[in-house]
């Protein structure tokens, strides 16, 4: 499908669903209804309309707006009303699962599809017909530009979590608020039904909230989900699960209102869900705040039902790498039949389910893969992930790696440069590996944030659906005084001390020990994985005006040398490269502060009188990480061209 016409098609209802929703509410008097009854504190039938709730009025009148909308639809007074609200609701509350299972989905996305809470208040607050296009616009551009493989995988606890916020923060609200279907309307009194109704406004905040408080708990648990043998295929049962509950929600409000309303004579469906005039539904009330919003919510359920069905379409295209033709017809015709008997919500929710399901079937495929490269390699196919990627060695180790066939887990602090990266290295890839499988994973990452780390590595080993083969911890920086007398020991600040320590030393140990818990084992010293740290000839000896920088160096050395000797036994080994002056970035940006390309005095200290290349250092660090390596181990290897020496 193309991609600009479909952007189009779902702007082009947006923009509809405002005309129809708002002008004819503004034509209509229903807009002014509602300003004056929260003006008044009334409603036209003298009903007291409660407008204090928090004593905020910037929150306060816009509740109060929602409370009167939809007062009369939901406390029993209005039976066709009330039953179509019902079955709205029952499809429109599905929603929350389908765009929080999309915000989990573990590769990059842009910033509202990561947070759709954005989503659900426009929804709340404008229309649901207005919001819904938009977001569909928005979730299709990043979809069907990203590879398939790099949007399939999903969040293990995010999956965990979706259903109790489904329950928790909208179904059971909406239960709640539209008790009086089942109770009648003198079951409560309007000040009970108003303050209900206030409390069920902003659900889109409740089903963040509990998915946040429910994520950040399993998070504490530090449940290691790669140990299984298959841990997305948990998760996708998990996802799979989440869309069946609310399919489940919704086919059963949407049965029970046609069974409700065809038993009844005295309701009609058409004249239910059918727009019949400009100022809403007639023969039930002279009051516009019966039938404006009802008009309002009519339209709002049409465009809904139209724009949802219309982007499942899209994405099982995308799943089940269709064309467009008699597929699409047949699918569509589907679709459409499902929408009017079992409702739009129950259909797009097990469309969903399957997509899911076509989901896992290729990401088994995928794991299952063995490919041929131009360069073969004992690498091919293995996970290796790399910090410092964007730039300078990691940069060099990565291009390495790709050309070898190495999946690759990238991550830097740079967001920008790392994109680009990814890009480039994408290019060295089969094409039948890009069909199948996004070989190069990006994160934005801070080593200084042990949380930050684990997330990192338990997404690598869940989008690739296997443990890490390798991992090369190239991230470091250095203090801003190095080279200079500020610099000595005697004259150097805490902040800058300490910024290198987090980084160089504090970092590697984040990184190494979430490495650790997903690396690959093996038996009698053999078949394990290997982890290659990023010391420096500063890490074995001393260099003056450089402090931090040598001690964290040296802490490195220590980190590999313990890992060494601790995880021999499950056959991963553990190296450091010791670099020395390499014609990188960072070493341009140390002279930049300096004031001098001779730091360590005329000309260059090692034996053979120039600067290393960073694909030097990166082929001993792929050197360290394959099987040619396979006896090395705890061992700090100067890349220095002979300074030590």
């Amino acid at each position: 499908m193309e991609l600009p016409l479909l952007r189009f098609y779902f702007h082009g209802l947006a923009l509809v669903a405002t005309l129809l929703l708002w002008g004819l509410s503004a034509w209509n008097g229903t807009v002014k209804a509602l300003i004056l009854a929260v003006y008044h504190a009334k409603l036209a039938d003298g009903t007291p309309l409660q407008t204090r709730y928090t004593g905020i009025q910037l929150i306060d009148v816009p509740i109060a707006l929602l409370v009167a909308f939809f007062f009369y639809g939901t406390n029993g007074s209005v039976p066709g009303y009330q039953l179509f609200l019902l079955d709205a609701y029952s499809t429109l509350q599905s929603a929350f699962i389908w765009l929080y299972v999309e915000s989990f989905r573990q590769s990059e996305k842009p910033r509202w599809i990561a947070q759709p809470v954005v989503f659900g208040l426009l929804w709340q607050g404008f229309g649901a017909a207005i919001s819904l296009p938009l977001y569909y616009a928005l979730h299709l551009s990043w979809l069907l530009r990203a590879p398939q493989a790099a949007t399939s995988a999903v969040d293990p606890r995010g999956a965990r979590v979706v259903h109790a916020g489904f329950l928790l923060g909208a179904f059971f609200p909406a239960v709640l608020g539209m008790l009086p279907t089942w109770t009648g309307a003198a079951a409560r009194s309007a000040s009970d039904h108003q303050r209900i109704l206030a409390a069920w406004q902003p659900d889109p905040l409740w089903v963040s909230w509990v998915q946040l408080a429910l994520a950040f708990g399993l998070s504490r648990l530090r449940r290691t989900e790669a140990r299984g043998p298959s841990p997305q295929d948990r998760t996708s049962w998990w996802i799979r699960g989440a869309y069946l509950l609310a399919a489940a929600s919704s086919v059963s409000g949407h049965l029970y209102t046609m069974v409700t309303a065809l038993s009844d004579r005295q309701l009609s469906l058409w004249h239910m869900y059918i727009p019949s005039s400009w100022y809403g539904p007639s023969g039930v009330s002279d009051d516009i705040l019966i039938r404006g919003p009802w008009l309002f919510l009519q339209w709002d359920l049409i465009i809904i039902s139209l724009s949802s069905v219309s982007w499942v379409l899209a994405i099982l295209h995308q799943a089940f790498g269709k064309n467009c033709g008699l597929w699409t017809l047949k699918v569509g015709l589907i679709l459409v039949l499902g929408s009017v008997l079992i409702g739009p919500g129950g259909t797009v929710s097990l469309a969903l389910a399957i997509r899911e399901a076509q989901l896992e079937r290729s990401r088994k495929d995928r794991s299952q893969l063995t490919f041929v490269t131009r360069m073969m390699s004992d690498l091919t196919a293995k996970v290796i992930a790399i910090t410092g990627a964007a730039s300078g060695i990691g940069l060099a180790t990565a291009r390495l790696l790709a050309q070898q066939g190495a999946f690759l887990s990238l991550a830097d602090i740079n967001k920008s440069r790392l994109g680009e990266v990814a890009a480039e290295l994408r290019k060295l890839y089969p094409s039948e590996v890009l069909s199948t499988v996004d070989p190069v994973l990006t994160t934005v990452l801070d080593v200084r944030s042990p949380q930050a780390c684990n997330d990192w590595i338990q997404r690598t080993v869940t989008h690739f659906n296997q443990p890490l083969s390798g991992a090369a911890n190239l991230a470091g920086v250095f203090g801003k005084s190095i080279g200079q007398e500020v610099g000595a020991i005697r004259n150097l600040t805490d902040p800058e001390a300490d910024f290198v320590l987090d980084v160089n030393c504090r970092g590697t140990f984040n990184c190494l020990r979430a490495e650790l818990v997903h690396m690959k084992t093996g038996t009698r010293g053999r078949q394990g994985g290997s982890i290659v740290n990023a010391a420096s000839i500063a890490g074995i000896m001393g260099v003056e005006h450089n402090g931090p920088y040598v001690a964290s160096k040296h802490a490195v050395v220590g980190w590999t040398r313990t890992a060494a000797k601790e995880e021999g036994k499950r056959a991963i080994r553990v190296n450091a490269i010791a670099p020395g002056i390499i014609a990188t970035p960072m070493i341009s940006q140390i002279e930049a502060a300096a004031g001098t390309t001779e730091l360590f005095g005329a000309g260059d200290p090692g034996a053979l009188a120039r600067k290393g290349d960073p694909e030097e250092v990166a082929a001993v660090v792929v050197f360290l990480l394959s099987d040619q390596s396979s006896f090395v181990n705890g061992v700090v290897l100067p890349v220095d061209g002979g300074w030590m020496c």
